[in-house]
């Protein structure tokens, strides 16, 4: 029980780190970027992409019980 609301904390932790940063990305994002504005976005995009695999890595293993 306790670990599945650890899990439930987690997963929505996850979905706003989503939310920040695609924000950040998007105000980042502009014409001309420097070679060191795009290894920054690369860094946001890594972390987005990590947090996108939290969101459904968590959501499979919690929704494991009830699947049918």
């Amino acid at each position: 029980m306790f670990a599945d609301l650890i899990l439930a904390v987690l997963h929505h932790l996850a979905i706003a780190t989503l939310i920040i940063l695609i924000a950040i990305e998007l105000a980042l994002l502009k014409p001309g970027m420097t070679g060191r504005d795009l290894r920054i976005l690369t860094r946001i995009d890594a972390g987005y992409g990590a947090s996108a695999g939290l969101v459904v890595g968590v959501a499979v293993r919690l929704m494991g019980p009830y699947a049918a």
